[in-house]
């Protein structure tokens, strides 16, 4: 018999959920979307927040620069940019609707040329 492997928690993990729920519930996006987005957001977080808690108004204009510049490295093609566009907006967006002060953040995610 094989054990179930743990299932992943904290405060990355529950803030995962809380945005999938609302990418389902609220934007009705279908699971391979939201399940793009998810891990995109995850490594945004995790790159941020790894060992630390979960504080979205210590998130800074320039490591959302980094985190795309980063992410730009591993796969440099425009749909990998708008991929990382979109998750990044829709991400921020909500938190938007969370209280949070995001418009810093959101300015400095451009959209890539066509």
């Amino acid at each position: 018999m094989i054990a179930d492997l743990p299932t992943p928690s904290g405060p990355i993990t529950e803030e995962l959920s809380r945005y999938d729920a609302y990418m389902l519930d609220t934007r009705g996006l279908a699971s391979g979307t939201r399940s793009v987005r998810l891990r995109i957001i995850e490594r945004l977080l995790v790159h941020k927040f790894a060992g630390h808690p979960l504080d979205l108004r210590k998130l800074q204009p320039q490591d959302i620069r980094r985190f795309v510049a980063e992410q730009m490295e591993l796969r440099n093609t425009i749909n990998n940019a708008v991929t990382i566009n979109a998750a990044l907006r829709g991400y921020l967006r909500w938190r938007s609707t969370c209280s949070d002060s995001v418009q810093a953040l959101l300015g400095v995610i451009a959209s890539p040329a066509n």
